[in-house]
C-alpha cells in the first residue's frame, strides 16, 4: 500500500527577517549604551585628570617661586658677611653668630623644600599636604627676612662708630695707631691725633709700598694698628692690603667705619 508523504511545514522568510532584525537593534542598543558609559566614564577620567595636574602645575610653580625668593635671600646673605669685618666688640660677635644661625636655618629649610618638591612629583597624594608645608616655609622665610633687615640696621649702627674701647682695653702699655683705608687714600693717626701721616702716591700699589716701609719701622712690642675701612677701601683690603699689613706680626684691629665720616 502506497504511504502518503508528510508535509512539513515551511519557514516563512519574512519572519527570519523580523527576528533578526529585532536581535540587531537589541544588540545595537546594548552596543551604544557600553559605549556611552564608556564616554562618560573617560570624560570623567580625564576631567580627574586634568584638575589634578592643573593643581600640581600650581604647586609647583609655587615651590620655584619659593627657591627663586630663597636664592635670593641666599645671596642677600653672603653680601652682608662680605661686609661684615672681625671687631673686637663682643655685640658684633653676637651679631656674626646670629646671621650664620639664620644662614643655616635657610638652608635646612631650601633642603626640606627640595625634598617637598620631589614628594609632589611622585605622590599625587600629598598634595594638600605639600601646599601646607608651603606655606608654612613662605611665613618662615618672611620672618627670616625680617630678622635679617634688623641684623643689618644693628650692625649700620655699630658700623657707624670706630670701636675706640677696643684700642685701649688691654693694651695699656702699647701706643696704637689709627689707619684709615680708602680707595685713594691711607692716612694714619697716633690715637691722640698728635701724629697724622698721609700715604697719597698715584698708584694703590706705591701708597702701599710707603706705608708698608713706614709700618714696618714701627716696633712691634710697643705698637699695634687698628684699621679702619670705609666701603671704598674693602676691594684694596681683600686685594693685597690685609695680606701685607697681617704679614708684619703685628696686633691687629678692625672696624667698618661710613665713607663720610671723618674719623681724624
Amino acid at each position: 500500500m502506497a504511504r502518503k508523504r508528510r508535509k512539513h511545514a515551511q519557514i516563512s522568510l519574512f519572519a527570519f527577517q523580523d527576528v533578526m532584525a529585532s536581535v540587531i537593534g537589541i544588540l545595537f542598543f546594548v552596543v551604544l549604551m557600553m559605549s556611552l558609559d564608556i564616554v562618560e566614564n573617560a570624560t570623567a577620567s580625564d576631567d580627574d585628570r586634568q584638575q589634578f595636574e592643573t593643581a600640581k602645575a600650581e604647586l609647583q610653580a609655587n615651590i620655584q617661586a619659593l627657591n627663586n625668593r630663597r636664592q635670593a635671600i641666599l645671596k642677600e646673605m653672603a653680601l652682608l658677611e662680605k661686609q661684615i669685618i672681625i671687631v673686637s666688640a663682643k655685640d658684633d660677635q653676637d651679631i656674626l653668630d646670629e646671621i650664620g644661625q639664620y644662614e643655616r636655618n635657610l638652608k635646612v629649610l631650601y633642603s626640606q623644600l627640595e625634598q617637598n618638591q620631589i614628594g609632589a612629583n611622585e605622590q599625587s597624594e600629598k598634595l594638600e599636604e605639600n601646599k601646607k608645608l608651603y606655606s608654612k616655609e613662605v611665613r618662615q622665610c618672611d620672618e627670616s627676612e625680617r630678622q635679617i633687615s634688623e641684623l643689618k640696621a644693628q650692625l649700620a649702627e655699630q658700623a657707624s662708630t670706630p670701636s675706640l674701647s677696643y684700642i685701649i682695653d688691654g693694651k695699656l702699655n702699647m701706643t696704637p695707631w689709627l689707619i684709615e683705608l680708602t680707595g685713594n687714600n691711607i692716612r694714619v693717626a697716633s690715637h691722640d691725633m698728635a701724629t697724622i701721616v698721609e700715604f697719597n702716591a698715584l698708584s694703590h700699589k706705591s701708597r702701599e709700598q710707603i706705608f708698608t716701609a713706614w709700618a714696618k719701622s714701627r716696633d712691634i712690642r710697643s705698637d699695634y694698628f687698628v684699621i679702619l675701612i670705609k666701603p671704598s677701601g674693602w676691594d684694596v683690603y681683600e686685594s693685597s692690603f690685609r695680606e701685607n699689613i697681617f704679614g708684619l706680626g703685628f696686633d691687629i684691629g678692625m672696624d667698618l667705619v661710613p665713607e663720610e665720616k671723618r674719623v681724624f
